[in-house]
């Protein structure tokens, strides 16, 4: 099977060998000219936190669960079983029309500006726990249920260090990658190599 994986990607073991070496030797630089390089220690994110401290401020966001459909007869009927005491998430899992019915219309927490603002005046004046009436919007019927609400508040460091960190690592790779890059380039010495009879390049 080895033998005729090989043949198939027309290599030889030897080339297979090469190859692998080579991309474990570039993968090892990579890792030394680059990952290592970027990495951000502890200190250096407590003080990019400090001095940015109104980028970790979170806005006022409830939590929701919705029942979309664009036929009003179905959405009278959905608001009349939520009415009736029905769960909402069985509900919306049953009838909904939109992708959030696999997490029983869950859409987890959102700020202003991020639902249509028709839903969005209603979720920002109900309380936790409680339904809408129907809610028209953009051709679409909504049913909506308040399942928390937070208020505006700041994202300890403690909270925002795991993406802080990711965030600040992934900008200072992709930024000393490219200037690696760029010296590569300018340090290079390049052969084009064309395939003419008997030179035994490859193409």
């Amino acid at each position: 099977e080895y033998k005729k994986a090989l043949k198939q990607a027309d290599t030889t073991e030897d080339e297979l060998q090469e190859k692998i070496e080579r991309e474990s030797l570039v993968q090892a630089v990579k890792e030394k000219a680059v990952i290592v390089p970027s990495q951000v220690g502890e200190d250096e994110l407590k003080r990019y936190y400090a001095e940015n401290r109104t980028k970790f401020r979170q806005p006022e966001s409830v939590r929701l669960r919705l029942i979309s459909t664009k036929d009003e007869k179905k959405a009278k009927e959905v608001l009349g079983r939520v009415k009736a005491g029905e769960d909402f998430g069985n509900l919306a899992a049953q009838m909904s029309e939109d992708m959030y019915r696999i997490k029983g219309g869950d859409i987890g927490y959102v700020h202003r500006g991020r639902v249509f603002p028709e839903v969005e005046e209603a979720a920002f004046r109900m309380k936790i726990g409680e339904t809408s009436g129907l809610i028209q919007a953009k051709g679409t019927w909504f049913v909506i249920k308040v399942e928390d609400r937070k208020p505006e508040h700041e994202l300890t460091f403690d909270d925002a260090k795991e993406k802080l960190k990711k965030d600040l690592e992934a900008k200072r790779s992709a930024e000393i990658m490219e200037k690696w890059m760029t010296g590569l380039r300018v340090n290079a010495k390049i052969e084009i190599l064309s395939k003419e009879a008997g030179d035994g390049v490859k193409p």
